[in-house]
């Protein structure tokens, strides 16, 4: 079997195993925010503020435009 073969394989069979990883990040969030008030919708004010902060100032030190940068940016942060 060529190296890639092998790679699309490993690939399709760690993307079976999906349920295990939302499991696994779901535990993960109720064991981070279990102490908190507002719990696991504590993630979208503060992914909101670091998009917003990192967009404005990687978008003025490397002259893009924010309008084009920023949804990019957001997408990454949370993927």
């Amino acid at each position: 079997m060529s190296r890639a073969a092998m790679a699309w394989h490993d690939l399709a069979e760690g993307a079976s195993g999906s349920w295990m990883w939302t499991a696994l990040a779901l535990q993960d969030i109720r064991l981070r925010y279990r102490g908190s008030v507002l719990g696991p919708w504590w993630l979208t004010p503060t992914t909101l503020v670091m998009a917003l902060t990192m967009g404005v100032i990687y978008a003025h030190l490397l002259n893009i435009n924010i309008d084009a940068y920023l949804p990019y940016l957001a997408i990454g942060l949370v993927i």
